[in-house]
């Protein structure tokens, strides 16, 4: 633990992250010599700390997503079977990208990597316009849309209660969340 400290006081926890750090060079003064890290590994020194083991755990599942879906194109509130907020997960990496000053996710050089070799876009898709397409979808697939409330998309949508949100705001006339192109678009639909 990061705050474990020996018999004699000293703070080991505190000093082995300084350490990863100091191998790593990140925001660190005085990086790690390469004797440093063999005699470090050599008494079985683990150099990824929690949250690199936790982003590699979130970096899979979105791997296993892209593998079955082609991309990582899904709502915010996408939630993998175990119960992972993927969506949210994959927001967050756009996010720090694009605001690495204002975020603590570290995207380093080779996480970037790896997430484009994945398909990450970094600019987020525009979630109205999903939801849209998957309604058309539904539309075309079952002849109407009576979509039942409990029915959910294989991307983990709720469409039913999305389809009955824009219903609500097609009837309250000049509404802000719904531009007129919006509107249009639901009302060629025939929901209105």
């Amino acid at each position: 633990p990061a705050r474990y400290e020996a018999e004699d006081g000293f703070l080991l926890g505190h000093w082995l992250m300084n350490q990863r750090y100091a191998k790593g060079g990140r925001h660190h003064k005085k990086p790690l010599t390469e004797n440093q890290i063999r005699r470090l590994e050599a008494i079985g020194m683990q150099w990824e700390t929690k949250f690199d083991l936790l982003w590699r755990d979130s970096y899979l599942a979105a791997k296993e997503y892209y593998q079955q879906h082609g991309s990582l194109e899904m709502p915010a509130g996408y939630i993998t079977e175990s119960g992972f907020c993927l969506g949210k997960w994959v927001r967050r990496q756009q996010y720090a990208y694009r605001n690495p000053e204002k975020n603590y996710v570290a995207l380093t050089p080779e996480r970037i990597r790896l997430l484009e070799q994945i398909g990450m876009r970094w600019e987020s898709t525009d979630s109205w316009e999903h939801r849209y397409n998957l309604t058309k979808s539904y539309l075309a697939e079952h002849g109407d849309l009576k979509i039942p409330a409990n029915y959910k998309t294989t991307d983990g949508v709720w469409l039913g209660r999305w389809l009955y949100e824009q219903k609500k705001e097609l009837a309250r006339p000049g509404t802000a969340r719904l531009d007129t192109a919006q509107r249009e678009r639901l009302q060629q639909l025939g929901i209105g």
